[in-house]
C-alpha cells in the first residue's frame, strides 16, 4: 500500500483535505474551526516474542475544520495527536521502550441524531501516523476507520460547545515489523487492528 510508506505525509494531507472541503457547496454558515483538547487510552500490538506492547494512555490536542452544506450535512477534517510511550510486559522485555507520537489525519461526515437537539454521529476514515522519537527509526503510517457521537451546544449561531467521543481502528500489517530501523525492528507484530479511543472537548467557531 503505497500510503503506509510515505515518509511525512502531514503537509499534504491537510492541504489536501481542506482544499477539498473549500470546494464543497456551503450554506450561510460555510465554515467551523474547533480547537480542542482530549485523553485517549487504548492501543495494543501481540508481538510474535509473547510480548504485549501498549501504548500509554495520554492527553490528546488537535483541531477540526468543517464545512457546513446546502443540504445541511456537515463535511469534516479531523487531526489529533496524542503524544504517548510503548509500553511493554511480558517476559521479554518490560517497561517503556520508547517515547511515541500518535496522530490521525480524518476526512469524514458529522450527522445530526434527530431525535436530540445538538447530538451527533461521526463517522471518518484516513491514516493514522506512529512517530517514534528515536533516530533511526521509521515512522509508520496506516489506514484507519473512525466512529463516534457527541453534543454541541450553541452559544450563538457562530460559536458552539462541542464534547464528543470517537473510536479509532488502524489496520496493521501482521506480517511484518513495526518501528524498523538499521538495528531491526522494535515490534514483530502478530496483530491485524489496533484500536484507540478519545473523549474530546472544545470550542466551536463558525464563519
Amino acid at each position: 500500500m503505497l500510503l503506509a510508506h510515505l515518509k511525512n505525509p502531514t503537509p499534504a494531507l491537510m492541504l489536501t483535505a481542506l482544499v477539498s472541503l473549500y470546494l464543497l457547496p456551503a450554506s450561510a454558515l460555510g465554515f467551523g474551526i474547533t480547537p480542542f483538547t482530549g485523553y485517549r487510552f487504548g492501543g495494543e500490538f501481540d508481538d510474535i516474542n509473547g510480548t504485549t506492547l501498549k501504548l500509554s494512555e495520554e492527553q490528546t490536542y488537535g483541531i477540526i475544520f468543517d464545512r457546513q452544506l446546502a443540504s445541511g450535512d456537515i463535511m469534516e477534517f479531523y487531526y489529533s495527536r496524542q503524544p504517548s510511550s510503548l509500553l511493554a510486559s511480558g517476559p521479554v522485555t518490560p517497561g517503556a521502550l520508547i517515547d511515541i507520537d500518535v496522530e490521525y489525519f480524518h476526512l469524514g461526515g458529522k450527522y445530526p441524531i434527530k431525535s436530540n437537539a445538538g447530538a451527533f454521529y461521526l463517522g471518518s476514515v484516513g491514516l493514522t501516523r506512529f512517530g517514534p522519537g528515536v533516530d533511526g527509526l521509521g515512522a509508520e503510517t496506516n489506514f484507519s476507520i473512525g466512529l463516534g457521537v457527541g453534543m454541541e451546544t450553541v452559544a450563538d449561531k457562530r460559536v458552539g460547545f462541542r464534547l464528543e467521543g470517537r473510536g479509532f481502528g488502524t489496520f496493521i500489517d501482521s506480517s511484518g515489523g513495526i518501528f524498523c530501523g538499521g538495528g531491526g525492528c522494535i515490534v514483530v507484530t502478530e496483530s491485524q487492528m489496533l484500536w484507540q479511543f478519545e473523549v474530546n472537548a472544545g470550542i466551536t467557531f463558525r464563519f
